[in-house]
């Protein structure tokens, strides 16, 4: 019975993690293999649970094994493919849109937070500011470049780099 409410346990770690940002290794882990654990853990459970042999014992030990074997080998493969993707980015728009546009020090740093797909939470923890300074900024860079959205202004940025 212990081994059922450890797997309980874990698996409402699990489910806490998706909604914590900090324990994001945790739900990937979880979920790639949440399904499987417990289809073991039944089944090797319910033996260890009837039989007092040493047999069922060890099979679901080994089984446990195998599925922590698992769950940390495919987070580490999609944390790799994960970083991979993440460093796929399009190239920032050339310099001269700062003078151009004639914006300040702080926009350009809005822009580039912008540009690499951040959040106003996430500029606001970034170049720590609050979150109604960075939605000042956006509205100036709006303002200074005659686009009403953050899409347009992406928009704008680089169809002039490609010409």
């Amino acid at each position: 019975m212990n081994g059922f409410f450890t797997l309980f346990i874990i698996l409402a770690f699990v489910d806490l993690a998706a909604h914590r940002p900090s324990l994001k290794p945790w739900a990937v882990t979880g979920r790639s293999v949440q399904m499987f654990t417990v289809s073991v853990a039944t089944v090797f459970g319910a033996f260890i649970l009837d039989a007092d042999k040493l047999f069922f014992t060890l099979l679901y030990v080994l089984a446990i094994a195998g599925c922590l074997v698992i769950i940390f080998y495919s987070s580490a493969l999609r944390f790799k493919l994960g970083s991979a993707a993440a460093e796929v980015t399009l190239p920032l728009p050339a310099p001269n849109y700062c003078t151009r546009y004639g914006l300040t020090q702080r926009e350009t740093e809005v822009l580039d937070c912008i540009l690499s797909g951040q959040s106003i939470a996430e500029i606001s923890e970034a170049l720590f500011i609050s979150q109604r300074t960075v939605k000042f900024h956006i509205t100036s860079l709006l303002r200074k470049t005659g686009t009403t959205s953050q899409k347009e202004l992406l928009l704008l940025l680089y169809e002039k780099q490609g010409k």
